[in-house]
């Protein structure tokens, strides 16, 4: 993906980085493991500074690409972010690393951590803890949207969309199927044809 060569006109601009070697399937659940061991709060936000901020893994156009097509795939998005970066790097084996590696100690802990709360949860300190860990969770996504942000191009078209589907499933309270099936669709297309422009103007320069 970025080893294309770039037009400009393409919807998010890849960063500058160093070609990186495929990460096998051992380091993919071990790095996947130690996001999911410290992401307290959510883990997008930690995946995304392990992988984009600490190591070099991933650039910000391929985090947020991969995060927005785990988006939109049934299930929880960061266990379909796993399987998309663990295939690409080392194929089913990757993929089943990857993932083994996003899900396994958060069961195993929340399976301690829901014994503990079933005991102890009209302890007002522990609804007082749990109060402030959402509102943790709520800062960390959208310091991560902002950060994802910087590695997008900002075009009216595509405010225009981003704020549609706030309105229609944050406001409106549409369903969720039924907002991707019209914006998903709509936004390939608008894509598709940015790109089949830009490769009419430049084989017309050429």
């Amino acid at each position: 993906m970025s080893d294309l060569p770039q037009t400009g006109h393409s919807a998010i601009q890849p960063d500058a980085m160093p070609t990186r070697q495929r990460i096998g399937p051992l380091k993919l659940l071990i790095i996947f493991s130690q996001v999911t061991i410290t992401g307290f709060g959510g883990v997008l936000p930690f995946a995304y500074r392990a992988m984009v901020e600490r190591r070099p893994l991933l650039t910000k156009a391929e985090f947020a690409e991969s995060f927005a097509l785990g988006q939109i795939m049934p299930g929880p998005a960061i266990s379909n972010f796993a399987l998309i970066i663990g295939y690409r790097d080392s194929g089913w084996r990757g993929a089943i690393a990857a993932v083994t590696g996003i899900v396994t100690l958060p069961m195993l802990l929340m399976m301690t951590v829901g014994y503990f709360y079933t005991r102890y949860a009209d302890v007002e300190l522990i609804r007082n803890a749990v109060t402030g860990m959402a509102t943790v969770t709520g800062g960390l996504v959208l310091a991560m949207a902002l950060k994802m942000s910087s590695g997008m191009q900002r075009r009216p078209r595509s405010l225009l969309l981003l704020a549609s589907g706030f309105v229609g499933f944050g406001l409106l309270r549409l369903p969720f199927i039924a907002l991707i099936a019209v914006l998903a669709p709509l936004s390939v297309w608008l894509a598709w044809r940015d790109a089949g422009a830009a490769m009419k103007r430049d084989g017309g320069a050429a």
